[in-house]
């Protein structure tokens, strides 16, 4: 079996070892016995260099465990091989692969829906509805149930022109917004998933928008009254390297700005989700406005320092950017 370690697969492993973790983590893995894990991994040519990272932080939060990693290339040698593996019942312990292949193996009887009946929040993007018609219709399912239960829903609009067009996100997403409890807008996406009018497309002036912005999300709460909250990131971006990052948060009829970070971006990917991933984790830790959106913005522009997709880096690390107050960071 190939062993080679890919991005983005930490947070599936601390699940699938610890059911989330609790405050008592590190005592348990001490006393846990040897655990093997095995992973099925689509890779590309980008996933080379990431094995020392993943495998550091793997071993410092769980030595316990040994991974067995089966890596193929994405196409149909991914495709295949899966299908060969849950065929023969070798089935992985964790499967990394694209969204597309989720409705194919379920309409299949593979895979098995996530039950969310014991869920605290439920998190999804606008990339999620966007890969078929039966998968947004989950996605509401799913919603109303959140709503009948009193579960918190975050929807991160994240439109993407390649996997449907505006007047396509707009009726989907404008349905499921109805539903959401607290949404992220960032920049396109207020117009192209809502029809919502906040920026120009000059995105060298974001932050210079701000009260264009604002409106925006007034209006998100405005036509869905659901919504209690709204988030977004503002950007002046100079370079494809160098720009002001802020992030400006709406609750309770009250805007919460951060400082403006000065970013010397070292690789600018991953920034949304970094700044979607902090923001759950503000909600679960209970912070106060301020500091929910202190902090988001702070793992945002964090995540301009580092390679790849995912951001590894502790709470910590986050809050000594955040205290640094209107940060400059380089690599």
């Amino acid at each position: 079996m190939k062993k080679k370690k890919c991005a983005g697969i930490l947070l599936a492993i601390s699940m699938f070892i610890s059911g989330g973790c609790t405050e008592n983590r590190q005592e348990d893995t001490e006393i846990r016995k040897p655990v093997t894990i095995s992973i099925l991994a689509g890779q590309s040519t980008s996933d080379a260099g990431t094995e020392d990272m993943i495998e550091d932080a793997v071993t410092e939060r769980f030595p316990q465990v040994e991974l067995q990693w089966e890596c193929v290339d994405w196409g149909e040698d991914f495709f295949d091989r899966m299908r060969a593996r849950l065929s023969s019942g070798d089935v992985p312990d964790i499967i990394i692969g694209k969204a597309q292949d989720v409705e194919g193996f379920t309409n299949a009887g593979i895979l098995s829906p996530v039950k969310i009946k014991d869920t605290d929040i439920f998190y999804f993007s606008g990339v999620t509805p966007a890969v078929s018609e039966s998968v947004a219709e989950t996605v509401l399912e799913a919603l109303k149930y959140c709503k009948t239960h009193g579960i918190e829903t975050v929807c991160d609009l994240n439109y993407r022109s390649k996997m449907w067009g505006i007047k396509k996100a707009q009726s989907v997403m404008g349905e499921l917004m109805n539903y959401v409890t607290l949404c992220i807008a960032n920049d396109e996406d207020f117009e192209s998933s809502l029809g919502i009018h906040a920026y120009d497309g000059d995105i060298s002036k974001g932050i210079d928008q701000i009260d264009s912005y604002k409106a925006g999300m007034k209006e998100i709460q405005s036509r869905y009254p659901g919504c209690k909250a709204v988030a977004s990131v503002l950007r002046n971006m100079y370079t494809a390297e160098d720009g002001d990052w802020l992030g400006i948060y709406l609750k309770d009829g009250v805007f919460y700005e951060s400082p403006v970070h000065k970013v010397h971006s070292f690789e600018a990917v991953g920034a949304g989700d970094a700044f979607a991933g902090a923001l759950l984790h503000s909600l679960v830790r209970e912070f106060e406005p301020q500091e929910l959106i202190d902090f988001s913005i702070s793992a945002s522009v964090l995540k301009l320092m580092i390679q790849r997709d995912f951001n590894l880096v502790t709470e910590n690390e986050i809050q000594r950017v955040m205290e640094s107050k209107a940060a400059n960071l380089q690599r």
